[in-house]
C-alpha cells in the first residue's frame, strides 16, 4: 500500500536492503509494481478513489449536525456535497419516512 520508492527508503533505513538495491526498487513505477504482483486492477480501482475529490469528512459532518439542530440551512452541507439543496432534501426526506416507518 505505499510507493515502491517509500518502500525502498523504508527497507534501507531497517537495513534490509543495501544503498544498491534501494536505487533499483525506487526505479520501479507503481504501475510496474502492482503489475508483478498481479494487483494491476486493485491500482487502478484505488487510482480511480484517491483521485476524486472529497470534502473533509470532519466538516461534513459537523455541517450537517448545524442543519439538524436548526442552526444552519441545508444549503452549506449541500455545498460540500456537490449537490442540489432541493434534490438533496427530498433524499433526506425520503430516508427519514423511511428510517420513522421501520
Amino acid at each position: 500500500m505505499v510507493t515502491p520508492s517509500a518502500l525502498a527508503y523504508r527497507l534501507l533505513n531497517l537495513r534490509l536492503i543495501d544503498a544498491g538495491a534501494c536505487e533499483r526498487y525506487k526505479a520501479i513505477t507503481s504501475a510496474n509494481a502492482a503489475a508483478l504482483a498481479g494487483r494491476g486492477e486493485e491500482l487502478a480501482r484505488r487510482t480511480v478513489i484517491t483521485s476524486s475529490s472529497r470534502p473533509p469528512g470532519l466538516l461534513v459532518r459537523d455541517t450537517y449536525a448545524a442543519y439538524e439542530a436548526g442552526e444552519a440551512t441545508l444549503r452549506p452541507y449541500a455545498g460540500l456535497l456537490g449537490r442540489d439543496v432541493d434534490a438533496l432534501r427530498r433524499d433526506l426526506e425520503t430516508g427519514s419516512e423511511a428510517s420513522s416507518s421501520s
